[in-house]
């Protein structure tokens, strides 16, 4: 009868490491393209444009479509600031949240107080952190408005920054770092040679 090793990752040498890394890089699909997709969708609901065509990992491009009335597409400045504070701005942020530490009262009632700020707001669309990078222009824009930056181009900047940051977050899934420390959270095994068992 024949035994076989079994190995977990971080106790192959270096040329199985290089090998199971390169089966998985071209057998991957990227985990997080649903929660890619949820914040884009959620942006998209927000905003009046629709996204026609995108891919990252490769071509990093990313196209949409106008869907609002004509005069706000070529909109700068401070009214482009004010219009996005008077028509959006509550869509894609809340308040920051407080609470009081709770007591029980003598009936073993539980009582806090709690209360959204409407001064300090947070970003919000969904949850999922690559939010904060398509709503950045955004942010950037309202506290410095600029004459040079119309509707469109703010959209055109706020889709690209999410294609962007979704490549950088498809690219650090294809390193070393990452696949070690994937393989060890579920306890992936590997034969001498760095082919999973």
């Amino acid at each position: 009868m024949k035994t076989i090793n079994v190995y977990e990752f971080n106790e192959l040498n270096d040329a199985a490491k290089e090998h199971a890394l390169s089966k998985y890089q071209s057998s991957n699909d990227y985990p997080w393209n649903d929660e890619n997709s949820d914040v884009l969708n959620a942006f998209e609901k927000i905003f009046p444009i629709k996204v026609t065509d995108y891919e990252y990992g490769y071509r990093n491009d990313i196209s949409f479509e106008f869907t609002g009335h004509g005069e706000i597409e070529g909109m700068a400045g401070i009214r482009l600031m004010k219009y996005i504070y008077n028509n959006f701005y509550n869509e894609f942020t809340q308040g920051k949240y407080y609470s009081t530490q709770g007591y029980y009262d003598e009936n073993k009632k539980y009582h806090y107080k709690f209360k959204h700020s409407k001064i300090q707001r947070n970003n919000h669309l969904t949850g999922y952190y690559i939010e904060e990078d398509i709503l950045k222009p955004i942010i950037d824009f309202l506290k410095e408005p600029n004459d040079n930056i119309d509707f469109n181009d703010l959209m055109n900047s706020c889709l690209y920054a999410w294609i962007h940051a979704c490549d950088n977050d498809y690219q650090n899934t294809l390193t070393m770092e990452y696949y070690e420390e994937h393989a060890m959270a579920n306890e992936y095994e590997f034969n001498e040679d760095g082919s999973m068992c």
